[in-house]
This record gives structure tokens, sequence and C-alpha cells, in this order.
């Protein structure tokens, strides 16, 4: 699928579990590692890069028959210009399937042209009931928002977050619980990179009451858990 954004052109494909490259899972492993983050003070390399190899990236993301992958490609240099690792999984509570996004990286250069949000446009299926992710960063879940056309909801997640934290399959998320507290929408993932940017944005965001954050903030090593309802 073809989108035009400004003088470029990207174009999304969807790969299932089975049939992503070893070469495409290079690729994703070298914009992740360029372009994720780096190590907060409480991680294992502060202040270096947060990397992760194509090998570690297919036992991670794509071990089941729910797991696949949406690249996006800039056709003039045949650029990878993002990715997102994705799974589709069935919640009893809710009746139906969510769509849980378990990586969402987009290249600094092709930022702010709506790639992210394509990416989990094209991810979506019109019988999904619920799509979300964890995350760190408050743009990735303005991304969400805008391919769902819906806003996140912290009584929605109240009401279902933890049963699919639970069946998520998602092994950084097992045996975790999350955090509703004192306004907040989060879960301690352990993954302490860097909030120097992430904090700012925040800051800024609790600052304009029409900005509609309704998360809360972090804590090193926490991350927002943000959810979508699609029944209605």
């Amino acid at each position: 699928m073809l989108f035009s954004e400004g003088s470029e052109i990207f174009s999304y494909r969807k790969i299932a579990h089975n049939r992503v490259t070893s070469e495409q899972l290079s690729q994703c492993s070298i914009l992740f590692s360029k372009q994720y983050g780096i190590w907060g003070r409480q991680g294992p390399r502060p202040g270096l890069p947060v990397t992760m190899k194509a090998t570690a990236l297919r036992k991670t993301f794509l071990n089941d028959d729910g797991a696949f992958l949406v690249v996006a490609v800039d056709e003039e240099s045949d650029t990878l210009a993002g990715h997102a690792f994705a799974r589709r999984f069935s919640v009893p509570s809710l009746g139906g399937n969510v769509l849980w996004i378990t990586q969402l990286v987009v290249n600094a250069v092709y930022r702010n042209r709506g790639v992210g949000t394509h990416l989990i446009s094209n991810a979506l299926d019109h019988r999904d009931f619920c799509a979300g992710l964890v995350t760190s960063h408050p743009y990735a879940v303005r991304a969400l928002e805008r391919a769902c056309r819906k806003t996140v909801s912290a009584d929605f997640a109240a009401a279902y977050g933890q049963d699919i934290i639970e069946a998520s399959g998602v092994g950084y998320l097992e045996g975790r619980s999350i955090n509703l507290l004192d306004g907040c929408c989060k879960i301690d993932t352990g993954f302490h990179v860097n909030h120097i940017e992430v904090n700012a944005i925040i800051a800024e965001l609790n600052r304009q009451p029409a900005s509609g954050w309704c998360l809360g903030t972090i804590n090193d090593g926490e991350e927002f858990v943000a959810a979508v309802d699609l029944r209605t």
C-alpha cells in the first residue's frame, strides 16, 4: 500500500511471522539500534544506545502464529522508514481479538510525517475489538490514537488492561501488573531507557488541559499502557 507524505512516497507491507526474512530483520535491527533511544542511569549500559540483534527480534516478537511485521519504505531511496512488530490474540473478557503493537520505531529522518500512524493502521483489522501498546513515548500513544481515530482511555485499561496483558503472550509483560494509582496508567517493565526527552514532552502535555493526556507520568523502568476500545 502506498501513501504520500509531502514530497515522499512510502510503501507499507504487512508480513506474516513465518515470511519475515533474515535481511528484513537485519534492517529492523539496525533501525532499532540506531533510532530507539539510549539507556538511562539504571540501564545495563548507561548513555549508550539500546540495541537488539535480528535473532532477538525474531525470538521476542515473531514467536507465534498471531505475530507479524509491518514495514514502511521510502520508495525513492529504498530506505526503511519505520517498522512495527505486532501480534493479534483473543481476550475472552473482551469477547474478541486485540491488536497489540510490540515494537514501534520510526527513523528520525521521517518523523512527523505520519509514518507511525500508518504503520499501526496497516496492522489493524476491522474485526479487532481493541488495539494497544506499552511504550515510554507519548508520541507512540498519539500514533495509536490517530490510527484508530479514537482516544486512549484509562477507564478502559482499568477494566480490561490486566486481562489483555495476561493474554498477550509478550514475554516482558508476563507476571506484571498495571498501576492505575494517582491518575496514571503504567506498568513497570524494568526497561530503563533514558526518559529526558519523554519527561519534557509529558510535562508540556500536562500543562495543556486541551491535550487530552490521561496516562499520567512514568518513573525509570516504567512504560505507559495505552489501549483503545474499538467495539463502538
